[in-house]
């Protein structure tokens, strides 16, 4: 049968498929087999192939009634089937000759020296730079990947801003997350269609506009910044960028709460982030994921301390290091230059602690260690502030520390 015929249920009776059997060398047993064996028309194109009637229960010479029911079983009259050709061409929906690229769309400029302009298209206003003057006219009856000519004759090329380029082309009054640490957080946080992320200080928006284009409109970001400044540069740049129609950006301070409850997940971008680490509790679903970013060591230590006596598991500290390398065939070796350090990345989950489930965990020298260590300064803290060491159901595990102090 050729290659390009592929099967599919009919509701039409049809015969069973055909014997593959390779007729004997004998000019004798191939007239016998003529009549029983039958061959298959090849397939042309924009036509198709149906089976011919059944054949007789007889068989070929040489070849035994439980050869055949082996190698060619019937089958039911309700599974019968029909060829279909593959090469019948399917019309595809005309596109429109022009306009190619709409108004209103994200458009970047590239020039030979490498410079990219990020400007949404308008009717009413050309592109203007110093190498020259490019009408909108021109970029609109234009695609993306086509290379025009400005009013000086100079090469630019045209392309399609993409999310990054949205990230990096945002007005900022604040450091905003890098592509390479939002791209991994949205991941880690479970971004998509009808999950409703919670965020904290977004700043001048960069992660908010990556969560809402993730999320899509499905989904739901809840934003909270203390300083309204921010908060209008961030719904600027939501606006800018095309996204925002599932961003709510509220004025408010998260050590203050926050306006939800129920989220799927949590980010907190904040100095102090361990200071608002029970209201971030109270505002996600059990089991719900968390995220911060921090820049320096002490400041993830002290969030430690602070997951440390909560309803927090799976903790996870990361750093993200992005070095590209030279696309040259001949030469190929990385850059001189990298994008290292830009801060710590912390995750969680809402997990309730038990004591029974760390006590059965495997613990060598170290980590037993740690753990006498951790239960000391824990008790030295409730010592100082005069309270009772917290039970296992509020989050501690004192039963295994205990157990851990003994066997250090």
């Amino acid at each position: 049968m050729p290659s390009n015929v592929a099967l599919s249920p009919s509701s039409a009776t049809a015969a069973p498929l055909p014997l593959p059997i390779k007729a004997p060398n004998d000019a004798g047993s191939q007239k016998a087999a003529a009549g029983i064996i039958r061959k298959e028309p090849q397939a042309t194109t924009g036509s198709s192939l149906t089976f011919g009637k059944p054949r007789s229960n007889s068989h070929p010479p040489g070849i035994s009634p439980a050869f055949r029911r082996h190698a060619a079983p019937r089958l039911p009259q309700s599974r019968q089937y029909r060829t279909i050709d593959h090469t019948d061409k399917i019309p595809l929906p005309k596109k429109e000759a022009s306009p190619m690229i709409p108004y209103g769309s994200l458009v970047i400029y590239l020039t030979p020296k490498g410079k990219r302009y990020v400007k949404r298209l308008s009717d009413t206003e050309d592109w203007h730079s110093n190498e020259g003057v490019l009408k909108s006219s021109d970029v609109h009856e234009a695609d993306f990947g086509d290379t025009l000519e400005t009013s000086l004759g100079r090469p630019v090329q045209i392309l399609e801003a993409t999310l990054q380029d949205r990230l990096k082309g945002v007005k900022r009054l604040t450091q905003i997350i890098y592509p390479k640490d939002a791209a991994y957080i949205c991941m880690r946080l479970g971004a998509g269609p009808g999950r409703t992320i919670v965020e904290a200080g977004c700043g001048s928006g960069g992660l908010t506009c990556a969560l809402s284009w993730f999320c899509g409109p499905t989904g739901r970001v809840v934003s909270h910044e203390a300083r309204e400044e921010f908060a209008r540069l961030a719904r600027r740049n939501l606006e800018w960028a095309g996204l925002g129609d599932n961003v709510e950006i509220h004025v408010r301070d998260a050590r203050e709460g926050f306006c939800i409850e129920g989220a799927d997940a949590l980010f907190l971008d904040m100095r102090t982030p361990w200071e608002c680490l029970d209201q971030a509790v109270k505002a996600v679903r059990p089991g719900a994921m968390f995220g911060f970013l921090l820049p320096t060591v002490l400041q993830v230590s002290e969030l430690l301390k602070g997951l440390e006596k909560g309803p927090f598991g799976s903790i996870e500290v990361e750093e993200l290091l992005l070095r590209g390398w030279k696309p040259l065939a001949d030469r190929l070796r990385p850059n001189d230059r990298m994008i290292a350090h830009t801060g710590f990345l912390v995750f969680a989950r809402h997990q309730k602690r038990s004591a029974s489930f760390e006590a059965l965990k495997p613990k060598g020298t170290r980590e037993r260690k740690q753990e006498a260590a951790l239960q000391r300064r824990l008790a030295d803290q409730d010592a100082e502030a005069g309270t009772e060491p917290l039970s296992a159901s509020d989050g501690t595990l004192v039963e295994a520390g205990e157990e851990a102090c003994e066997e250090g």
